[in-house]
């Protein structure tokens, strides 16, 4: 093997042309001699095999996600080789590498707080890397999920006459909408106040769950309140009775 340093970085040629054909690898470019010898090498015909480096990337995907889900970001490279394996910077610092990343697709990220990514590095098949060039960002809000407190409340009446019965929340929190349901629809939105919360009396007999709402997240409550109506004792006759002479009882 004979090796030859002076307009490129490196190349090979193999010891024996003669009879075969012959393959000159210059860098990422692909040379095809066919038929030669040592003394003279007749090219008849050659093929460039070229890959061009990545020049230019740019990372996207603002979002707001419920704490837990994922977040799917997209990274567009100019040129170079798929898959890309790209380093990641949350808020500046905290580098994280991701690996098969291909351009222009959707991948999915998890964060447990809200955070900003940048692109510090991308690097090709090839393992070109690019470290300028590197544009956009990727904000992803985090909503924390609901607290779950305890449903309280329910109670039953006597058919005929209604009574409201108190249905309400142990406790809540300030931000969260707390939303009463009934056998599955929503009848009344109250706002959290950091403390236990009460909804209207209810006189529909069902059963009551509460869902709590904050920005992307929502969250069921513990348990349930039961509104219930007791059926009134059915109505019979009252048969008897008589008269006996005074000072003779009869029964």
């Amino acid at each position: 093997m004979q090796h030859f340093y002076r307009l490129f970085k490196y190349i090979k040629i193999p010891a024996t042309l003669s009879g075969a054909i012959s393959e000159i690898i210059l860098q990422r470019k692909k040379i095809w001699a066919v038929r030669g010898t040592l003394s003279c090498l007749l090219i008849l015909s050659f093929v460039f095999a070229a890959y061009a480096q990545p020049t230019e990337a740019t990372i996207s995907g603002d979002q707001i996600i419920c704490q837990g889900n994922s977040a799917s970001l997209i990274v567009t490279v100019t040129g170079g080789v798929g898959p890309f394996e790209i380093e990641l910077l949350k808020d500046g610092s905290n580098p994280e590498t991701i690996s098969n990343i291909t351009s222009g697709a959707s991948f999915n990220i998890s964060p447990s707080n809200t955070v900003t990514y940048t692109l510090q590095k991308v690097t090709d098949s090839n393992n070109d890397e690019l470290t300028t060039n590197l544009n956009g960002s990727a904000t992803v809000i985090v909503d924390p999920v609901p607290t779950a407190f305890n449903v309280t409340g329910g109670g039953s009446y006597c058919e005929g006459s209604p009574v409201a019965q108190n249905i309400g929340l142990s406790g809540s929190q300030a931000g969260v909408s707390y939303v009463l349901v009934r056998n599955g629809s929503d009848v009344q939105t109250v706002a959290g106040t950091g403390s236990a919360i009460s909804f209207t009396p209810q006189t529909t007999v069902g059963t009551y769950t509460v869902r709590a709402e904050s920005g992307s997240c929502t969250a069921s409550m513990n348990g349930e309140a039961v509104v219930s109506q007791t059926p009134l004792p059915t109505a019979f006759n009252v048969t008897g009775g008589g008269s006996y002479c005074e000072g003779s009882p009869v029964a």
